[in-house]
Order: structure tokens, then sequence, then C-alpha cells
């Protein structure tokens, strides 16, 4: 029937476009966890970080110019949320592959290096802390791979929900002197009159 889209329309772009996302959340996980070792980038993760919205802001815009003038909030946000979702199963695979497989020590070197921070420091309050951490460590209790990879999965997936719900009337927007029909641009930015 022409005019209804089935959910095959709608996820199949979102799962392309969830698979490069995934490929560059996966890149922003893994240069997050190596922040410990090289501390310069902090700098590209945030960077990183603030292009997200853009982004998934261009996979949406080009989702709504696709449905030639006919898109609907519903499906803009539901383009963007199937894709960020995507996106996080890759990433989450990603991390937790690096934590358990390649690095399987990186939680326990993090939390060692913190110890080692605290008890610099000198301040009281950080003693304590550090000594709390130690006997988390003496007593085995560090969290395991998945444990680290579940909380960044779901942050990323509400995150990615509310900045869907955000975009999606923006994505919508036609441009000035947009008439509503098919643009033979791709990117449905037509002349302006």
């Amino acid at each position: 029937m022409e005019g209804q889209e089935t959910p095959r329309m709608i996820y199949r772009p979102a799962a392309e476009n969830g698979l490069v996302l995934g490929a560059y959340f996966s890149v922003l996980a893994i240069m997050g966890l190596m922040v410990i070792y090289y501390p310069v980038l902090s700098w590209v993760v945030l960077l990183m970080m603030l292009c997200v919205p853009f982004i998934v802001f261009r996979y949406m815009r080009r989702a709504a110019v696709s449905a030639n003038g006919t898109a609907r909030y519903a499906d803009t946000a539901l383009h963007g949320i199937s894709m960020v979702i995507f996106a996080t199963l890759i990433m989450s695979m990603v991390v937790y592959i690096y934590l358990k497989f390649i690095n399987p020590d990186y939680i326990f070197n993090t939390v060692n290096g913190m110890i080692v921070a605290l008890k610099d420091s000198g301040r009281q309050e950080d003693l304590e802390i550090a000594e709390q951490l130690g006997r988390v460590v003496e007593a085995h209790a560090l969290p395991s791979a998945i444990k680290m990879v579940i909380p960044l999965a779901v942050l990323t997936v509400i995150s990615g929900f509310i900045l869907s719900l955000i975009l999606a009337p923006i994505a919508m927007r036609r441009p000035r002197g947009h008439s509503g029909e098919a643009s033979p641009n791709p990117d449905g930015w037509g002349k302006r009159d």
C-alpha cells in the first residue's frame, strides 16, 4: 500500500546508519578507555562526543528527506532511536571484547592507579577512600567486563533516545522555499526561491 511504511522500511536504514554510528561509538569508547594511558586523548574524546548530536541529526535528516515530505515525528524519532540502539549494540560488543579479552587487567589497573593517586594526595578523606578501594581489590569484588558494559550501554541508549526526541522535529523541518515536492538533490535541499 502506498503511503504506509512497514517496519522493515524504518528499521533497515536505521540499521545501516547504526552500523556506521556503531563504529564511531566504538572508537569513541575505546579512546575513552585509553585516556588513562594517554591523557591527551581526552581532548579527542571530548571533540568526538560533541560531534555525536550533529552526526545523529545528519542521519535523521537524511531519513526525513528521503520520505519526500511525508515523514512524521514518530517515524523520524524512531529512526534516530533505532539507529542509536543498533550502534550501542555494536559498541557494547567491542568494549566487552576489549575489557574481557584484549585488556583484561584494565579495571584492576585503573583501580590500583586510583589508589596510588589517592594515597599520594595525603588528604585524610582520600586516604580513607584509598583504603576502601584496597579492600575491594583484596576481596576480588571489582566489577566484571559485563558489569562495566551494561551501564555504558544503558547510558548511551537513554541519551540517544532523548537526543532523537529533541532532534526529530528539527530534522523534519523543511528548508525555506521548499514546496513539498521531491527534490532532485539527494540531500533534499532543493533550490531556494
